[in-house]
């Protein structure tokens, strides 16, 4: 399986609800981010589907003025401090790699057709436990002998 660096872990977490059919689907999941060009955001962090592939920026802010309730009314953002970048071609790449048995729980959690087994709830907690699979191994179980 392929193991994925922390940041890219973190902005599979952010964006778990675009990868759930790249899971299922691998190939027409990825067809369908590069087609969708969206984004979005909020909070420090903000995100781009391209062409490519899934691009996340995180930045700080600072609230300059509140609203009557207590919420931020007006913020600062600083420059961004984290770019995180995945091509498309290393996320088919995790996603195949991934247990076969994962991959079909995500392939009815997402499937509408022949039988709508749709539950986006289940693919989403299917898709955080993707990610915390691929967690890079420590440096002891590299080193560990069978």
């Amino acid at each position: 399986m392929i193991a994925l660096t922390d940041n890219e872990r973190n902005l599979l977490h952010r964006l778990n609800g675009n990868i759930g059919q790249v899971i299922a689907t691998p190939k027409h999941g990825i067809d369908s981010l590069r087609q969708s060009q969206g984004g979005g955001g909020g909070k420090g962090f903000d995100y781009r589907l391209t062409k490519t592939g899934l691009e996340g920026e995180w930045c700080q802010y600072d609230v300059v003025e509140r609203l009557p309730d207590g919420s931020p009314g007006i913020l600062r953002f600083h420059k961004p401090h984290l770019r995180v970048e995945i091509t498309y071609t290393r996320l088919r790449q995790w996603a195949t790699s991934l247990p076969a048995e994962l991959r079909e729980r995500a392939l009815i959690a997402w499937r509408t057709y022949p039988v709508d087994t749709r539950d986006l709830g289940e693919l989403a907690r299917i898709v955080h436990e993707a990610i915390d699979l691929s967690a890079p191994a420590e440096q002891l179980e590299l080193f560990e002998v069978a």
